[in-house]
Formats: C-alpha cells, sequence, structure tokens
C-alpha cells in the first residue's frame, strides 16, 4: 500500500480509491476464505409507528447517503491490493411489500421470512451497494424497514447515527423542509489515513511488543463442562444471553467499583473471570469483548466500521 497514494481518482469509474482500513483488510481477507458466506451481513428490522411516506422516505435515505461517503463504498482490486472505491452517487431503490390485505399470523410469518431472507442475501463486494432496505406496509400506522449493510461499511454505533439522522431528515422533508444537517468534516477516509499514517511511527513497535507479550505462551483454550464432543469447524452459530440487574444491585454494583476506582464493566469482567474458574480450575484465560474503536474525538459522528474485538488476557493465579 506504500507505493499507493492516500487517494486518487479512478477514471474508468469515476470514484475516487482509498486503502483499506486495518479493520477492513481483516474482514475483506475472511470474506475471501469463506465468500459465499453471509457472515458480515448486518441485519436490522426497524418497526416503525405512523403514517410513512414511501417516497419519502426514499428520498432521505438518499440524501445521507450522498453525505457519508462510506456508504457509497465498494471494494475493488487495485494493483493486486483491495481498495475502497467511493463512488459520486449511489442509486437508493426502496422496494415496498404491501402485507395490509394479510391476517396479523401470516403478516407475521411473512415479515420473517422477508427479513431472513433478506439478512442471508450475499453482497458482492465490488459491485454493492453493499446495503439494501425493503419496507414492509403492516396497516396505514404500521411498518418494518428492513435494512441490511455489509459490516465492512458500517458497525453498530453507525447505526445509532444512520437512524437518529434518519430521523431528522425524513421529518424535514415531509414537513417540505431541506434535508437539515452537512456531511461531516471528516470521513471513513481520513480515519484510514490516520491509520497508515500511525503504522510508520514508533508507536507501532512497541503497540507490536505488548500484545506479543500479553498474547504470547500459547494459552489453553478453556475446558469448559459441556454436554457435546467440542467442533474445531466454524459454524457461525451462536446466541445472545441477556441479564437484567435490578436497580437495587446496579447501584451496589456501581458504588463498589467506584471504591475500588475501577469502571463497571472491569468489576462485571473480574466476577466473569472467577464464574468461568470455578468451572475450568484455569487461572490463564482469554477473554474477548466488543471495542467502539472510536477514541479520536472527530469519528464520534462518522459512519464506517471502527469496532474491534479485544482480546483481554486474564490472570487468576494466585487467589486475586
Amino acid at each position: 500500500l506504500e507505493s499507493i497514494p492516500a487517494s486518487f481518482e479512478l477514471n474508468s469509474a469515476n470514484a475516487c480509491i482509498h486503502p483499506l482500513s486495518w479493520g477492513q483488510q481483516r474482514l475483506w481477507a475472511h470474506q475471501q476464505v469463506e465468500p459465499h458466506r453471509p457472515i458480515y451481513n448486518i441485519p436490522i428490522a426497524y418497526h416503525l409507528t405512523g403514517s410513512i411516506d414511501p417516497d419519502i422516505l426514499q428520498s432521505s435515505l438518499t440524501a445521507i447517503i450522498q453525505r457519508h461517503d462510506i456508504l457509497r463504498t465498494t471494494i475493488a482490486t487495485v494493483s493486486g491490493q483491495p481498495m475502497q472505491a467511493v463512488s459520486p452517487q449511489m442509486e437508493v431503490s426502496l422496494p415496498v411489500v404491501d402485507l395490509r390485505h394479510l391476517p396479523s399470523a401470516e403478516q407475521d410469518a411473512r415479515s420473517t421470512k422477508q427479513a431472513l431472507e433478506d439478512a442471508q442475501t450475499q453482497f458482492d463486494l465490488n459491485i454493492g451497494p453493499l446495503w439494501r432496505f425493503q419496507l414492509l406496509q403492516l396497516s396505514d400506522e404500521q411498518s418494518i424497514l428492513l435494512f441490511t449493510i455489509h459490516h465492512i461499511i458500517s458497525d453498530r454505533w453507525s447505526l445509532d447515527l444512520w437512524m437518529g439522522e434518519l430521523a431528522l431528515v425524513y421529518e424535514a422533508l415531509m414537513a417540505g423542509d431541506p434535508a437539515p444537517g452537512n456531511a461531516p468534516a471528516k470521513q471513513y477516509a481520513d480515519y484510514t489515513a490516520w491509520q497508515n499514517q500511525w503504522v510508520q511511527g514508533k508507536r507501532w513497535d512497541s503497540q507490536l511488543a505488548y500484545w506479543k507479550q500479553q498474547l504470547g505462551g500459547n494459552p489453553a483454550p478453556l475446558e469448559l463442562p459441556i454436554d457435546r464432543t467440542r467442533s474445531f469447524a466454524s459454524t457461525s452459530t451462536g446466541a445472545r444471553q441477556s441479564l437484567t440487574f435490578h436497580p437495587e444491585l446496579t447501584a451496589a454494583l456501581k458504588h463498589l467499583s467506584d471504591g475500588e476506582s475501577v469502571t463497571p464493566f472491569m468489576t462485571l469482567l473480574a466476577a466473569f473471570a472467577v464464574l468461568l474458574y470455578q468451572y475450568t480450575q484455569q487461572e490463564d484465560q482469554i477473554l474477548c469483548t466488543p471495542v467502539a474503536g472510536r477514541h479520536r474525538a472527530e469519528t464520534k459522528g462518522v459512519q464506517g466500521y471502527f469496532n474491534n474485538i479485544l482480546p483481554l488476557r486474564l490472570d487468576l493465579s494466585g487467589n486475586p
């Protein structure tokens, strides 16, 4: 990538080309290994209450996509290297599926079927767009907006930005006003340029040395007492377990954390590590947690793929 400028014009496609971020490189490489699995699709179903004008909604989506370069990005190959290709504009399609004539139970079945099909349909990173929309009309006052986007141009933080911006733009256009807001001062390509500059400095060497030390020694996987043989084949199947703490417990956890000068996350992580130790009797553990990756202030309002999975090496030796 050193021989490729931070950005240049690709005349044949009238697109601006930028290097991939480190996270994008990782996702792109994994996608090449398993090209037919939609493991990096992010599917969302937004339940909309109130009368929705599909044309205004489509115009709102178009306005947002036009102001964020990353939403007009595909992955091109330049001199054998994957690169971000930002198109000057992209046409937005919003198919509308009218389910108003169906009974409630059949609406639920059709909506679920549409959502699953959309979530499992693969994107072509070279062609794009790397998002798609679909509006399911349940009644005059109830709709579902299906929105699927590839992880290589988005993350959960970006989805919050997206929906906040969509609400403001839609409300303005419905009132006959121009879309509020402007394109962010910094785009995702600015972030990738900063990353590529940062990697050239001495800080990179110190970071590499730190992680070699943190993750060295080939730690054993946690031998949890599961009721089946551990599979070494990747299936991408999993589940999410949610817990709700009572306000009294939450307040007690915050009080304990404050007294120890740690965050509630650190307190809960320690408790979880102790729980895993009770099951495994293993003192050396590596647990992973997602992090937002937006430690620079100017990235807070930028859409794109910033988040990362951070491995945490935990040492429970000596009965801490």
